[in-house]
């Protein structure tokens, strides 16, 4: 979330631009809404000013209440690496490695995405995108219905037939993109 915070506030106050979008994909959802929630208590501080539109890329709707459960999707080594270290390395692409940490699932596991959802119904300029693939087996679809069941102000819902998780990688790319272009140009001001 901090990580966030600190890319809107440099686009905002160091390059004076305008947020109109933020993206989520899988667990990036939490950080999202969590982001959502932050904003609409910090609208002072901001001048009023919030980021209009979210999209939830394939996002989970309801996460366990303990790291156990969420554990169990990682190998065993991953698992003794967590408990060892309260970290472990996902994967490796060339230079670029992504960790987990413990501080990382906790966050997750004590995430209400219901009382997130609560804390920013009332802000007048919030729109939600899901976008889901209807193959996905890492978090099935029927989360992506759940946003969409919600209430949550102004949520649009994408189900991309024959996705997976990762969107079988470039290959809904200009699905995706257009669902996301015609949403913005939907809920952006000019």
């Amino acid at each position: 979330l901090n990580d966030l915070k600190q890319v809107v506030w440099f686009v905002r106050d160091t390059l004076k631009c305008r947020v109109s979008c933020v993206v989520g994909h899988s667990k990036g959802t939490g950080i999202i809404l969590n982001y959502a929630a932050w904003e609409q208590q910090q609208k002072q501080e901001n001048n009023g000013e919030s980021v209009p539109c979210f999209v939830n890329l394939a996002g989970k709707f309801s996460v366990p209440t303990t790291i156990d459960p969420i554990l169990r999707k990682f190998t065993a080594e991953q698992q003794k690496e967590m408990r060892q270290n309260n970290e472990f390395v996902l994967m490796k692409r060339g230079e670029k490695i992504l960790e987990v940490t413990r501080d990382e699932l906790l966050l997750r596991a004590n995430q209400d995405t219901k009382s997130i959802i609560s804390s920013i119904m009332d802000a007048p300029t919030f729109a939600m995108l899901t976008i889901h693939g209807e193959a996905d087996k890492s978090i099935p679809v029927d989360h992506a219905r759940q946003f969409d069941a919600s209430g949550i102000p102004n949520h649009e819902l994408v189900i991309i037939e024959g996705a997976d998780h990762s969107f079988n990688g470039l290959r809904h790319m200009e699905t995706i993109t257009s669902a996301i272009s015609e949403f913005l140009k939907r809920h952006v001001e000019a």
